[in-house]
Protein backbone atom coordinates (compact mmCIF):
# COMPACT_ATOMS: atom_id res chain seq x y z
CA UNK A 1 0.00 0.00 0.00
CA UNK A 2 2.68 2.64 1.20
CA UNK A 3 4.72 1.69 -1.84
CA UNK A 4 1.96 2.55 -4.38
CA UNK A 5 1.01 5.66 -2.85
CA UNK A 6 4.97 6.46 -2.78
CA UNK A 7 5.00 5.84 -6.38
CA UNK A 8 1.66 7.68 -7.58
CA UNK A 9 3.17 10.71 -5.40
CA UNK A 10 5.99 10.33 -7.61
CA UNK A 11 4.24 10.64 -10.88
CA UNK A 12 1.92 13.12 -9.68
CA UNK A 13 5.09 15.11 -8.95
CA UNK A 14 6.91 14.58 -12.08
CA UNK A 15 3.62 15.62 -14.52
CA UNK A 16 3.46 19.54 -15.90
CA UNK A 17 0.69 21.58 -14.38
CA UNK A 18 -0.84 21.75 -17.48
CA UNK A 19 -1.11 17.79 -17.67
CA UNK A 20 -2.59 18.06 -13.65
CA UNK A 21 -5.54 20.22 -15.00
CA UNK A 22 -6.18 18.25 -17.94
CA UNK A 23 -6.94 15.11 -15.65
CA UNK A 24 -8.99 16.86 -13.19
CA UNK A 25 -10.88 18.05 -16.60
CA UNK A 26 -11.28 14.62 -17.16
CA UNK A 27 -12.38 13.66 -13.38
CA UNK A 28 -15.12 16.71 -13.75
CA UNK A 29 -16.46 16.25 -16.92
CA UNK A 30 -16.49 12.43 -16.40
CA UNK A 31 -18.53 12.54 -13.52
CA UNK A 32 -21.05 15.29 -14.72
CA UNK A 33 -21.28 12.92 -18.14
CA UNK A 34 -22.02 9.90 -16.21
CA UNK A 35 -24.49 11.42 -14.55
CA UNK A 36 -26.56 12.56 -17.35
CA UNK A 37 -26.33 9.22 -19.26
CA UNK A 38 -27.33 7.73 -16.13
CA UNK A 39 -30.27 9.58 -15.28
CA UNK A 40 -31.27 9.81 -19.40
CA UNK A 41 -31.30 5.76 -19.10
CA UNK A 42 -33.11 5.75 -15.70
CA UNK A 43 -35.93 7.70 -16.83
CA UNK A 44 -36.05 5.41 -19.88
CA UNK A 45 -36.24 2.48 -17.60
CA UNK A 46 -38.73 4.79 -15.68
CA UNK A 47 -41.44 4.88 -18.55
CA UNK A 48 -40.99 1.42 -19.72
CA UNK A 49 -40.91 -0.45 -16.91
CA UNK A 50 -41.33 1.41 -13.14
CA UNK A 51 -39.89 3.84 -11.25
CA UNK A 52 -37.57 1.15 -9.25
CA UNK A 53 -36.54 -0.17 -12.15
CA UNK A 54 -35.04 3.32 -13.98
CA UNK A 55 -33.69 3.78 -10.07
CA UNK A 56 -31.60 0.70 -10.34
CA UNK A 57 -30.78 1.11 -13.67
CA UNK A 58 -29.61 4.97 -12.95
CA UNK A 59 -27.36 4.13 -10.46
CA UNK A 60 -25.68 0.87 -11.81
CA UNK A 61 -24.52 2.76 -14.96
CA UNK A 62 -23.80 5.91 -12.72
CA UNK A 63 -21.64 3.83 -10.83
CA UNK A 64 -20.31 2.07 -13.74
CA UNK A 65 -19.43 5.21 -15.82
CA UNK A 66 -17.37 6.51 -12.84
CA UNK A 67 -15.46 3.03 -12.55
CA UNK A 68 -14.30 3.69 -16.56
CA UNK A 69 -13.52 7.12 -15.69
CA UNK A 70 -11.52 6.50 -12.87
CA UNK A 71 -9.76 3.83 -15.14
CA UNK A 72 -8.83 6.41 -17.63
CA UNK A 73 -6.95 8.65 -14.95
CA UNK A 74 -4.94 5.87 -13.66
CA UNK A 75 -3.88 4.99 -17.38
CA UNK A 76 -3.23 8.26 -17.91
CA UNK A 77 -0.85 8.28 -14.57
CA UNK A 78 0.81 5.02 -16.06
CA UNK A 79 -0.49 2.92 -12.91
CA UNK A 80 -0.04 -0.34 -13.44
CA UNK A 81 -2.88 -2.84 -12.80
CA UNK A 82 -0.76 -5.12 -10.49
CA UNK A 83 -0.24 -1.90 -8.17
CA UNK A 84 -3.82 -0.99 -8.12
CA UNK A 85 -4.95 -4.59 -6.96
CA UNK A 86 -2.60 -4.81 -4.26
CA UNK A 87 -3.91 -1.28 -3.38
CA UNK A 88 -7.31 -2.16 -3.50
CA UNK A 89 -6.93 -5.13 -1.31
CA UNK A 90 -5.06 -3.96 1.08
CA UNK A 91 -7.81 -0.70 0.94
CA UNK A 92 -10.92 -3.43 0.78
CA UNK A 93 -9.70 -4.79 3.96
CA UNK A 94 -8.83 -1.90 6.11
CA UNK A 95 -12.43 -0.75 4.66
CA UNK A 96 -14.00 -4.05 5.21
CA UNK A 97 -12.77 -4.33 9.05
CA UNK A 98 -13.87 -0.61 9.50
CA UNK A 99 -17.10 -0.27 7.97
CA UNK A 100 -18.98 -3.52 8.40
CA UNK A 101 -22.27 -2.26 8.51
CA UNK A 102 -22.16 -0.45 5.76
CA UNK A 103 -21.06 -2.98 3.84
CA UNK A 104 -23.74 -5.25 5.09
CA UNK A 105 -26.36 -2.18 4.21
CA UNK A 106 -25.24 -1.96 0.94
CA UNK A 107 -25.35 -5.53 -0.13
CA UNK A 108 -28.83 -6.08 1.72
CA UNK A 109 -30.07 -2.87 -0.80
CA UNK A 110 -29.03 -4.84 -3.71
CA UNK A 111 -30.77 -7.68 -2.99
CA UNK A 112 -33.86 -5.21 -1.89
CA UNK A 113 -33.13 -3.92 -5.56
CA UNK A 114 -32.97 -7.28 -7.65
CA UNK A 115 -35.77 -8.91 -5.52
CA UNK A 116 -38.19 -5.85 -5.30
CA UNK A 117 -40.14 -6.60 -2.93
CA UNK A 118 -41.45 -3.18 -2.99
CA UNK A 119 -41.09 -0.50 -5.03
CA UNK A 120 -41.05 3.53 -4.89
CA UNK A 121 -44.77 4.93 -4.06
CA UNK A 122 -45.45 1.94 -2.26
CA UNK A 123 -46.94 1.59 1.63
CA UNK A 124 -44.88 -0.86 3.77
CA UNK A 125 -45.58 -1.52 7.37
CA UNK A 126 -42.11 -2.19 9.73
CA UNK A 127 -43.07 -3.29 12.86
CA UNK A 128 -45.92 -1.15 13.65
CA UNK A 129 -44.54 1.77 11.64
CA UNK A 130 -46.44 2.63 8.01
CA UNK A 131 -45.22 5.00 5.51
CA UNK A 132 -44.80 5.07 1.57
CA UNK A 133 -41.39 4.75 -0.48
CA UNK A 134 -39.48 7.61 -1.23
CA UNK A 135 -36.45 5.56 -2.98
CA UNK A 136 -34.12 2.77 -2.24
CA UNK A 137 -30.56 3.21 -2.31
CA UNK A 138 -27.48 1.20 -1.74
CA UNK A 139 -27.16 2.24 1.87
CA UNK A 140 -30.82 2.42 3.17
CA UNK A 141 -34.45 3.11 2.00
CA UNK A 142 -36.20 6.38 2.63
CA UNK A 143 -39.57 6.64 3.58
CA UNK A 144 -42.39 9.11 4.47
CA UNK A 145 -44.80 8.72 7.10
CA UNK A 146 -48.47 9.73 7.31
CA UNK A 147 -48.01 12.13 9.51
CA UNK A 148 -45.23 13.57 7.34
CA UNK A 149 -42.27 12.45 8.82
CA UNK A 150 -38.96 11.66 6.91
CA UNK A 151 -37.61 7.81 8.28
CA UNK A 152 -34.08 6.10 6.63
CA UNK A 153 -34.56 2.71 7.43
CA UNK A 154 -31.39 0.89 7.16
CA UNK A 155 -31.09 -1.82 4.34
CA UNK A 156 -29.98 -4.82 6.55
CA UNK A 157 -32.89 -3.42 9.31
CA UNK A 158 -35.69 -4.29 6.59
CA UNK A 159 -33.72 -7.39 5.30
CA UNK A 160 -33.88 -9.15 8.75
CA UNK A 161 -37.37 -7.62 9.38
CA UNK A 162 -40.88 -9.23 8.73
CA UNK A 163 -42.43 -6.70 6.53
CA UNK A 164 -46.16 -5.98 4.33
CA UNK A 165 -46.14 -4.38 1.65
CA UNK A 166 -49.98 -3.10 2.03
CA UNK A 167 -50.65 -1.75 -1.59
CA UNK A 168 -48.42 -4.83 -3.61
CA UNK A 169 -51.80 -5.70 -5.15
CA UNK A 170 -54.65 -3.73 -6.57
CA UNK A 171 -57.15 -4.60 -4.56
CA UNK A 172 -57.15 -4.95 -0.51
CA UNK A 173 -59.96 -6.72 2.02
CA UNK A 174 -61.58 -4.98 4.60
CA UNK A 175 -62.44 -5.99 7.78
CA UNK A 176 -65.08 -4.22 9.95
CA UNK A 177 -66.05 -5.40 13.25
CA UNK A 178 -69.41 -4.88 15.00
CA UNK A 179 -71.58 -6.29 17.84
CA UNK A 180 -75.36 -6.32 18.73
CA UNK A 181 -77.63 -6.94 21.58
CA UNK A 182 -78.62 -10.97 22.20
CA UNK A 183 -82.09 -9.36 22.28
CA UNK A 184 -81.61 -8.75 18.37
CA UNK A 185 -81.95 -10.73 15.51
CA UNK A 186 -78.70 -11.76 14.07
CA UNK A 187 -80.13 -12.27 10.43
CA UNK A 188 -81.40 -8.68 10.23
CA UNK A 189 -78.14 -7.36 11.71
CA UNK A 190 -76.34 -9.93 8.63
CA UNK A 191 -78.54 -8.39 6.20
CA UNK A 192 -78.10 -4.96 7.06
CA UNK A 193 -74.01 -5.11 6.97
CA UNK A 194 -74.51 -6.67 3.13
CA UNK A 195 -77.01 -4.32 2.04
CA UNK A 196 -74.42 -1.56 3.35
CA UNK A 197 -71.64 -3.03 1.71
CA UNK A 198 -73.49 -3.40 -1.36
CA UNK A 199 -74.70 -0.09 -1.90
CA UNK A 200 -71.80 1.53 -1.03
CA UNK A 201 -69.89 2.67 -4.45
CA UNK A 202 -66.23 1.93 -3.42
CA UNK A 203 -66.48 -2.05 -2.04
CA UNK A 204 -66.64 -4.10 -5.28
CA UNK A 205 -68.97 -6.94 -6.04
CA UNK A 206 -66.39 -9.61 -6.56
CA UNK A 207 -64.99 -10.86 -4.16
CA UNK A 208 -68.55 -10.59 -2.70
CA UNK A 209 -68.50 -9.18 0.79
CA UNK A 210 -69.00 -11.64 3.58
CA UNK A 211 -70.75 -11.96 6.95
CA UNK A 212 -69.52 -14.06 9.69
CA UNK A 213 -70.82 -14.55 13.18
CA UNK A 214 -67.46 -14.80 14.98
CA UNK A 215 -68.40 -14.90 18.82
CA UNK A 216 -70.86 -14.54 21.45
CA UNK A 217 -68.90 -12.41 23.79
CA UNK A 218 -70.07 -10.92 27.46
CA UNK A 219 -71.70 -8.29 25.88
CA UNK A 220 -73.40 -9.29 22.78
CA UNK A 221 -73.06 -11.02 19.34
CA UNK A 222 -69.76 -9.75 17.15
CA UNK A 223 -70.39 -9.98 13.77
CA UNK A 224 -67.31 -9.43 10.99
CA UNK A 225 -68.43 -7.69 7.55
CA UNK A 226 -65.33 -8.85 4.74
CA UNK A 227 -65.67 -7.04 1.51
CA UNK A 228 -62.81 -5.57 -0.98
CA UNK A 229 -62.00 -2.20 -2.58
CA UNK A 230 -59.40 -0.68 -4.58
CA UNK A 231 -56.13 0.15 -2.59
CA UNK A 232 -56.31 4.01 -3.59
CA UNK A 233 -59.69 3.65 -1.88
CA UNK A 234 -58.78 2.66 1.58
CA UNK A 235 -59.98 5.67 3.63
CA UNK A 236 -62.96 6.77 1.98
CA UNK A 237 -64.32 3.65 1.58
CA UNK A 238 -63.63 2.71 5.49
CA UNK A 239 -65.35 5.92 6.74
CA UNK A 240 -68.30 6.00 4.44
CA UNK A 241 -69.17 2.03 5.37
CA UNK A 242 -68.60 2.41 8.56
CA UNK A 243 -71.11 5.60 9.00
CA UNK A 244 -73.37 3.89 6.89
CA UNK A 245 -73.85 0.67 9.02
CA UNK A 246 -73.88 2.50 11.86
CA UNK A 247 -76.99 4.66 10.63
CA UNK A 248 -78.63 1.75 8.63
CA UNK A 249 -78.10 -0.91 12.25
CA UNK A 250 -79.82 1.97 14.42
CA UNK A 251 -82.91 1.75 11.66
CA UNK A 252 -83.19 -1.38 11.74
CA UNK A 253 -83.56 -1.70 15.49
CA UNK A 254 -80.59 -2.89 16.06
CA UNK A 255 -78.74 -2.43 20.03
CA UNK A 256 -74.70 -1.85 19.73
CA UNK A 257 -74.19 -2.91 22.99
CA UNK A 258 -71.77 -1.41 25.09
CA UNK A 259 -69.48 -3.60 28.19
CA UNK A 260 -71.91 -4.08 31.75
CA UNK A 261 -71.80 -5.58 34.51
CA UNK A 262 -75.04 -6.58 36.74
CA UNK A 263 -74.49 -5.99 40.66
CA UNK A 264 -76.30 -7.55 43.37
CA UNK A 265 -76.66 -5.55 46.75
CA UNK A 266 -77.67 -6.99 49.82
CA UNK A 267 -79.42 -5.79 52.93
CA UNK A 268 -77.74 -6.33 56.71
CA UNK A 269 -80.23 -8.94 57.55
CA UNK A 270 -79.01 -10.89 54.29
CA UNK A 271 -75.75 -10.34 55.31
CA UNK A 272 -76.26 -12.23 58.65
CA UNK A 273 -77.84 -15.16 57.35
CA UNK A 274 -75.69 -15.42 55.00
CA UNK A 275 -73.26 -15.60 58.38
CA UNK A 276 -75.07 -17.84 60.32
CA UNK A 277 -75.42 -20.24 57.10
CA UNK A 278 -71.62 -20.38 56.72
CA UNK A 279 -71.06 -20.82 60.21
CA UNK A 280 -73.54 -24.07 60.55
CA UNK A 281 -72.20 -25.99 57.64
Amino acid sequence: MSYFLQNLQELVASWPVEQLIYLLLIGIVGFFLARIIALLIGRQFSRKKDSTAGMIAEKLVFYGLLLLVVAIILHELDVGLGAILAAGGFLGLAVGFAAQTSVSNMISGIFLMFERPFQVGDVIRIGEDFGAVLSIDLLSTKIRTFDNLYWRVPNEKILKTDFKTITKYDIRRMDISTSISYEDDIQVARDVLLESAEREPLILGDPEPVVLVTKMADSGIELLLRCWFYKTDFLAAQTALTHNIKIELEKAGCTIPFPHQTVYLRQEEDWEKAAILEQNS
